[in-house]
C-alpha cells in the first residue's frame, strides 16, 4: 500500500484514540450546551424534532444531573425521583431548536448503536464516540485537499497531528455538539470548491456540499 495512505490511516487510529479517551476521562457535561445537544440527539434518534419551546426531556436531565456540568454549576441529585427541567441550565428550555437536524441524526441513532455494545451503558458515551467519525472524516477530506493543493505528505501528517489534538476541535468532537461536525464540512466545501475552479467538479456539488453543510448546523447558512 501507498505509505502516504498507511500513514493517514495512522493519523486516524490516533485522532480516534484521542477521542475515545477524552469521552473516557471527561465523564461530566460540557457547559457548551451540550444538555440541549443531548437532548436533541436522544429525542431524533426516537422520531422527535425539537422545536421553540420544547423542555428538555427526562432521559437528558436524569444524564446530567448524574454526571453533573463541567464549572460546578448544582444539578439536583441524581436519585432525585422527579427532575424538574426549570432546576437546569436555560429554565429547562432545549435552545438547541433552532439547529437542523442532520448532526443530531447521526449523533442519536449512531450513539444508540454503540449503546448496545457491551461496557458502553450510556447513550452519552455512544453519541459522543460518533465524533471520532466525523473527526476521521475531516482528516481524510483534508488529506484530499492537501492533495489538490500539491502539498507533501511530510508536511500533511504534522498539521493533521496539530488539528486532530487541538483543543477546540478535541473538545468539539468529543462531546455532543453540533460543532464537531465543523472541520469536515469546512473541508468538504473547500475541496468541491478546488475541484470547481480547476474544472474537475459539475456545479452541482457546490448545491450538495451547501444543502449538507446546512442540515448539519444551521449557522453554516451564513457561510
Amino acid at each position: 500500500p501507498d505509505r502516504g495512505i498507511l500513514a493517514l490511516l495512522a493519523v486516524i487510529l490516533l485522532a480516534a484514540l484521542f477521542v475515545t479517551l477524552h469521552v473516557r476521562e471527561y465523564t461530566v457535561l460540557s457547559p457548551v450546551d451540550e444538555l440541549q445537544h443531548l437532548d436533541y440527539a436522544l429525542k431524533v434518534s426516537d422520531g422527535e424534532f425539537v422545536h421553540r419551546g420544547d423542555l428538555v426531556g427526562t432521559e437528558a436531565l436524569r444524564e446530567e444531573a448524574c454526571r453533573g456540568v463541567d464549572g460546578g454549576y448544582p444539578t439536583p441529585p441524581c436519585d432525585a425521583r422527579v427532575l424538574r427541567p426549570q432546576d437546569f441550565q436555560e429554565a429547562g428550555f432545549n435552545t438547541a431548536y433552532i439547529h437542523t437536524p442532520g448532526y443530531y441524526v447521526v449523533a442519536g441513532l449512531g450513539g444508540r448503536l454503540i449503546d448496545r455494545v457491551p461496557g458502553v451503558m450510556s447513550p452519552v458515551v455512544g453519541a459522543r464516540l460518533m465524533g471520532a467519525l466525523w473527526l476521521a472524516a475531516a482528516l481524510v477530506l483534508m488529506w484530499m485537499v492537501f492533495d489538490e493543493l500539491g502539498v507533501r505528505v511530510a508536511a500533511r501528517l504534522p498539521v493533521l497531528l496539530l488539528v486532530a489534538c487541538a483543543p477546540t476541535v478535541l473538545h468539539a468532537a468529543a462531546t455532543i455538539n453540533p460543532d464537531g461536525s465543523a472541520v469536515a464540512i469546512g473541508a468538504a466545501a473547500l475541496l468541491v470548491v478546488l475541484r470547481w475552479e480547476s474544472g474537475r467538479a459539475r456545479p452541482w456539488l457546490l448545491a450538495v456540499v451547501a444543502v449538507a453543510a446546512i442540515l448539519t448546523k444551521v449557522n453554516n447558512v451564513m457561510a
